[in-house]
C-alpha cells in the first residue's frame, strides 16, 4: 500500500514538472502558425511561431507586445522593451539596444520607448521563423519600411 502511494506521488511529481515546463498559454491565433501567447515567466505578451500540435511554441518578438496587425505577407508587432535601454544606436536599418541593467527605472520610463516589428509571414513549416525579421524601429522608421515594403496593414488586435 505505502509503495503503492510512493509510486502515485512520484508519478504527479513527474506529471507536474513536465506540465510545467510549458511556460506558454495560448491566447490568440494570429494567422497560420503564429500566436500572440502569454509567457508565464514575465506576465507579458510575444508572438510566438507554433512548432508542433503538442502546443510548443517558440517566441519570435518578446515581451511586451502591445499590438499586431497582418496581411498576406508580414505581421507587425508593437512592443514595450520589458527594461529600459541606456543606449540606442542605429546599424543599417534596425535600432541596437543595450539594456539598461539598473532596477531603478521607472514603468513610465519604460512605456514611453516603443519599438515596432516586421514578421514575414511564413506559410510552410520553417525551423527558423525569426529569419527575415526586421526591426525593432523607432515609429518614423517603421512607417518608412512600411511604404517601402507596400504593408497596408494597420495594428488590429490590443494585447490590454
Amino acid at each position: 500500500m505505502i509503495l503503492k502511494l510512493v509510486k502515485l506521488n512520484f508519478l504527479m511529481i513527474i506529471l507536474f514538472t513536465v506540465e510545467s515546463c510549458n511556460s506558454f498559454d495560448v491566447n490568440n491565433q494570429i494567422v497560420g502558425r503564429y500566436y500572440l501567447i502569454s509567457s508565464n515567466r514575465d506576465n507579458g505578451k510575444e508572438l510566438g511561431y507554433k512548432v508542433n500540435d503538442d502546443g510548443d511554441f517558440v517566441g519570435i518578438v518578446r515581451s511586451d507586445v502591445i499590438a499586431v496587425g497582418y496581411n498576406n505577407s508580414y505581421i507587425i508587432v508593437k512592443q514595450y522593451p520589458k527594461s529600459s535601454p541606456t543606449t540606442i544606436s542605429r546599424s543599417g536599418d534596425s535600432i541596437v539596444v543595450k539594456n539598461n541593467t539598473s532596477e531603478n527605472t521607472s514603468q513610465r520610463e519604460k512605456k514611453e520607448l516603443v519599438f515596432y516589428f516586421i514578421v514575414p509571414i511564413h506559410n510552410d513549416f520553417t525551423y527558423y521563423p525569426e529569419k527575415g525579421i526586421l526591426g525593432p524601429f523607432s515609429l518614423n522608421d517603421f512607417n518608412k519600411q512600411k511604404l517601402k515594403l507596400n504593408i497596408k496593414a494597420d495594428f488590429t488586435m490590443d494585447t490590454n
